[in-house]
């Protein structure tokens, strides 16, 4: 079955990927992060369908509390690889003050390297009025990502198009 040999090799490149950004974050060596907005733009268009979406940094250099944008599907993205609430408060505080809830309904923080198990702080007060933001939903890592990938991703085409992005990248 063809969905048991790429599910296995989905969850080994987004394995590395993880391992590549932490080690190279312990080093000092931060452009990986940088690299991987860029990654992640094909990828997130094909699992999530966000087919408008772009690196925000590309138009505005160091855009304000996110990093990947759709309009069309009116997401924003946050691509960290820091996990902690202190990153969350402080990009939720720029997503606000720049009135970027005008244009987005959602945004989530994707982490590069591992999220927390929770996150305890309550965001609301740091959030606009009616925005919907879960922490358990809106803050995503590769674990979770695959976890979704291997629940909700039907098609074995699609399956081969997930594991063609990340070979590209990740593969000797």
């Amino acid at each position: 079955m063809n969905r048991n040999e790429i599910l296995p090799r989905i969850n080994t490149f987004l394995g590395r990927f993880t391992q590549e950004v932490y080690q190279l974050n312990q080093a000092g060596l931060y452009d990986i992060n940088i690299h991987s907005e860029n990654v992640l733009i094909p990828l997130l268009r094909t699992i999530f369908g966000f087919e408008g979406l772009q690196n925000a940094n590309a138009k505005v250099k160091n855009a304000p509390g996110v990093d990947l944008i759709d309009y069309e599907a009116r997401v924003s993205i946050q691509v960290t690889a820091t996990a902690d609430a202190q990153k969350l408060s402080d990009s939720l505080t720029k997503f606000k003050a720049h009135n970027q809830h005008r244009a987005f309904d959602k945004i989530i923080f994707y982490i590069l390297t591992k999220r927390q198990d929770t996150y305890r702080k309550d965001f609301t007060n740091l959030l606009p009025d009616g925005f919907d933001f879960q922490t358990e939903r809106d803050v995503i890592d590769n674990t979770t990502l695959f976890e979704y990938i291997s629940q909700n991703i039907l098609s074995v085409q699609k399956l081969k198009t997930i594991e063609k992005i990340l070979a590209d990248e990740f593969q000797n």
